[in-house]
């Protein structure tokens, strides 16, 4: 029995509050092709004005993957991540042009 050859398209990987940057880590140390956009603030500290790098959209990650069994469950095992974002039928695929226009 054949298989057919699985499409690697975006998925969105909801993470827990303030770990985006620790799994845009770990999926990178795993070779998971992922995109977190982040954008420049300004930030008020009591001793001095700083600009800071934050996520653009807190909670969320952009990860490209095929979906098979390994790498799914690869990616879910990544500290900090809770779940790819779909309905009942699983995960919900991202338009690669919707990515692109985010870079």
């Amino acid at each position: 029995m054949t298989h057919p050859k699985l499409e690697r398209l975006w998925y969105v990987l909801h993470t827990k509050s303030r770990h985006e940057n620790v799994v845009n880590e770990g999926l990178l140390r795993k070779s998971v092709e992922v995109y977190l956009p982040q954008i420049t603030v300004p930030s008020k500290r009591r001793d001095r004005k700083k600009t800071i790098r934050v996520p653009l959209f807190p909670g969320y990650v952009f990860v490209r993957t095929d979906l098979n069994p390994y790498e799914h469950v690869e990616i879910l095992k990544t500290t900090g991540a809770v779940k790819l974002i779909g309905n009942k039928k699983g995960p919900i695929p991202i338009a690669d042009q919707t990515i692109a226009s985010l870079k």
